[in-house]
């Protein structure tokens, strides 16, 4: 059985209709989050066997009874829309598994105070999405 790994917040492509549009998340995922000193620990799994499974078979992959684990997901969604909004699931064991969009921009804020430093709660970005449904920042 595929398991993500340890420590980690997996970063799952779970879409590859597009190879500039992963490069496009992968950059402001990561090399755009470290020049803003934001240090996401995130862990990217392009695995195209995980595009099948449900939103509940992958948060279940990264399982945490704390609910501080996350799984990011590039899906085609994702990779379309204006700002990257990826798909955040909240992997604490409930079906289905919580889930929010955040514009690529601000995923390493999320990833950091919920699931690293638990400073903030998942509710405290769920709370804040605009009328689409996407955590675009605090303003």
């Amino acid at each position: 059985m595929f398991e993500f790994p340890e420590g980690a917040t997996p970063l799952v492509r779970t879409w590859f209709g597009d190879h500039a549009a992963w490069q496009a998340v992968l950059a402001e995922v990561v090399t755009r989050a470290q020049e803003r000193d934001e240090f996401a620990y995130v862990e990217t799994v392009d695995d195209p066997t995980l595009a099948t499974l449900s939103l509940a078979e992958l948060a279940a992959l990264h399982p945490s009874p704390t609910g501080l684990s996350l799984v990011i997901v590039a899906d085609q969604h994702a990779m379309t829309e204006s700002g990257l909004p990826l798909l955040l699931l909240r992997a604490d064991g409930t079906v289905p598994p919580e889930q929010m969009r955040v514009e690529a921009e601000h995923v390493a804020i999320v990833e950091i105070n919920v699931a690293q430093l638990a400073n903030l709660d998942w509710e405290d970005f769920a709370g804040r999405v605009d009328p689409d449904g996407v955590f675009r920042g605090f303003r």
